[in-house]
């Protein structure tokens, strides 16, 4: 059996965190920065995985801010890396569990302002040749397409994939999360161990073809002390306003 810990980073994980990210690079995959790394390490927001004898980070989850922090419309990115050290696993794959995860841990961390202007989006940037990434949103309930395309999010667009002037935002599909998404990850990541604490997964080992089992301990108090929230969600008891990215930004 393999055993892993998901955690939350913290500054002692950032210089290892960068070589992960620099190692891991592909074109599918924009580099972060080191100040958007550190910024999600500062406010909770970034999850790993790591090899629980090695210490080694195998996989990391993340929510980028995307909005100005002064903004009223509160508007964040999941994005997630995951290795070929825990690829393949079955009946959910890893980065599947961590775009749930990563979406608990916002609902159970982070409270809304009162103001009635306020709102809460989570979205997804995949290329349309990823059907790896897409099958794994699609999975955990996120929704396609954001339409129409905010204005302030096709600037970012141009941003971060030199696209300005040309066909390429076409080669890219956006996903938001809504109140049947979070219902939906709660649903699943409890059929593979949510509540225990344990999320247990499998696959066939690529050296003999025999069934290999994988062990991840949640050490996410945030979502251990939401347990009870999330169960009266998943019973339809509870929700959670969540929207998809609005056409212009609320400041106060």
């Amino acid at each position: 059996m393999q055993q892993f810990r998901i955690c939350h980073a913290n500054f002692n994980d950032f210089n290892g965190l960068l070589d992960f990210y620099e190692t891991t690079y592909r074109s599918t995959l924009p580099l972060e920065t080191a100040k958007t790394i550190g910024d999600a390490i500062e406010n909770g927001r970034m999850l790993l995985v790591k090899n629980a004898a090695a210490g080694r980070i195998v996989s990391a989850g993340a929510l980028f801010q995307l909005t100005p922090l002064a903004s009223l419309t509160s508007v964040s990115e999941l994005a997630g890396r995951v290795t070929g050290e825990v690829g393949g696993l079955r009946p959910l794959k890893l980065q599947a569990v961590l775009i749930g995860l990563r979406l608990l841990s916002q609902i159970a961390s982070e409270a809304m302002t009162s103001d009635p202007r306020a709102t809460q989006s989570i979205i997804a940037a995949v290329r349309e040749d990823n059907g790896d990434s897409i099958a794994n949103l699609e999975k955990m309930g996120m929704k396609y397409p954001v339409d129409p395309m905010p204005d302030w999010l096709r600037y970012n667009q141009i941003g971060w994939h030199n696209a300005a002037q040309s066909t390429e935002p076409h080669r890219w599909r956006f996903y938001f999360a809504d109140a049947g998404t979070c219902r939906q990850s709660i649903d699943l990541l409890d059929k593979v161990g949510l509540f225990t604490r344990t999320i247990s997964l499998e696959r066939d080992s690529r050296e003999d073809g025999d069934r290999e089992l994988f062990r991840f301990e949640l050490e996410l108090d945030d979502i251990n002390r939401a347990a009870l929230d999330f169960k009266a969600m998943l019973r339809g008891q509870q929700s959670i306003d969540m929207v998809p990215p609005p056409p212009t930004l609320t400041f106060p």
